[in-house]
């Protein structure tokens, strides 16, 4: 299963600009909300600047003293939040079709050349139907969340307070994961139909049905190795935040250059992560196809043209 998902390495390699490109579209996204509020922080920082000891003061409680001195930029700020984050969506439902398509061209060696006017034609082509697929995975997410919430308000009622600290905390941690496995799981049945629809072609419901029967045939393969690249991404997100802090502390700009690089490395991730399951699913072996039943024909009497022969000579 390792050398399955090491597989996904080569794929980065040859779809790098994939991951720069969910790069360059989460920063347009940022610029998107941070630019209405943008002129105003130049201002700021202007008056800032000429007060004297600018130098010093350049930390991230200076964003909260810009919006205590400025309350509308809040207001502002979640108001193009929220307006941009609609398009940043289907933005990147629109360009997951033809990364997709790329992913899968590529395991050849590279032999199939994708261009630019066909990753655009791939991405349009599918947009459709991820975005069909992705509306049924919303409604499966919230059925699968208040599952959960519902199983962890039942399992934490008979955590006791005679529990020490650190056992609350041990007991604790396991009900939110036992409650989180309905979530997780429309997550990774989520991510096989996705890569079934493009790769097979498949109807968004069929390949939802597809990728259930796969995980279903085969849990110990998917189930080991979308956790696997779960807890890589967990543990990736976790140094990255780590790294952040550490970058926030002597100037702003070093922090924003630290959030850029992280979110590189993470677009970076989910590429290589795409192109291990995609590895994943192709190991696998194909599914059953049930026998369909087919109608009975009527069959009709064959006559021997000998004896047919015969008979035209007894005449």
């Amino acid at each position: 299963m390792w050398l399955i998902l090491f597989r996904g390495f080569p794929l980065l390699r040859r779809n790098f600009p994939l991951a720069v490109g969910f790069y360059l579209f989460k920063l347009l996204f940022s610029l998107l909300v941070v630019l209405p509020v943008g002129f105003s922080l130049v201002g700021f920082l202007s008056e800032m600047a000429e007060a004297g000891g600018f130098l010093e003061k350049i930390d991230w409680n200076l964003l909260l003293e810009f919006f205590t001195s400025r309350p509308g930029s809040l207001t502002i700020l979640g108001t193009s939040f929220f307006l941009a984050l609609p398009l940043v969506a289907l933005g990147y439902l629109f360009f997951l079709g033809g990364a997709i398509r790329s992913l899968d061209y590529s395991r050849g060696g590279g032999q199939y050349k994708v261009s630019g006017w066909t990753f655009f034609a791939d991405s349009a082509r599918f947009f459709k139907p991820l975005l069909i697929l992705q509306l049924v995975l919303y409604a499966l997410y919230f059925f699968a969340f208040l599952a959960g919430w519902l199983l962890y308000a039942a399992l934490s009622a008979l955590l006791t307070n005679s529990f020490e600290y650190f056992g609350r905390i041990f007991w604790g941690t396991i009900v939110f994961l036992l409650a989180a496995l309905p979530f997780l799981f429309v997550n990774l049945t989520g991510d096989f139909a996705r890569l079934i629809l493009v790769t097979e072609e498949r109807k968004p419901l069929e390949a939802f049905r597809n990728a259930f029967r796969c995980v279903k045939a085969n849990p110990r393969l998917t189930v080991a190795g979308y956790f696997i690249l779960f807890g890589g991404q967990l543990f990736l997100s976790a140094v990255l935040l780590v790294a952040e802090k550490g970058l926030s502390l002597p100037t702003i700009f070093l922090g924003i250059f630290g959030q850029q690089l992280a979110g590189l490395l993470k677009s970076g991730y989910r590429v290589f992560a795409f192109g291990a399951e995609l590895e994943i699913l192709k190991s696998l072996p194909p599914l059953p196809v049930k026998s369909a039943s087919l109608p009975e024909v009527e069959k009709t009497p064959v006559m021997d043209p000998a004896s047919s022969l015969d008979a035209k000579n007894d005449g």
